[in-house]
């Protein structure tokens, strides 16, 4: 099979942003990871799991202040860690793990 012809999957953690266009509810983020949507824009930090990997998403993060990122295992642009399935993010995102300069994630 082409690489091209492989729908990618991502997930958006919006840590500031109002817009309608993002999910606010736990619920409904949470049936989006379970029905495979393609693209999920959401608020909810604690479904921003490891696991979302292993089904083919793309992790991205959009700080409060500062420019998005992703969460990738192995290396990771904005943490010194190297990250493993085993790896809790969203304690990791509360505590600070992730940061560049002058960035504000909330």
């Amino acid at each position: 099979m082409n690489d091209n012809n492989i729908m990618q999957k991502s997930f958006h953690l919006y840590l500031a942003n109002d817009s309608t266009e993002v999910i606010h509810s736990y619920a409904k983020t949470k049936e989006a990871i379970e029905k495979d949507f393609p693209v999920i824009l959401t608020t909810q930090v604690m479904l921003c799991k490891t696991s979302l990997i292993e089904r083919g998403y793309r992790i991205f993060i959009y700080p409060k202040i500062g420019e998005r990122f992703e969460i990738t295992l192995g290396a990771c642009e904005c943490t010194d860690r190297e990250l493993r399935m085993c790896h809790n993010l969203p304690n990791m995102l509360i505590n600070g793990a992730f940061y560049r300069d002058e960035m504000v994630l909330f």
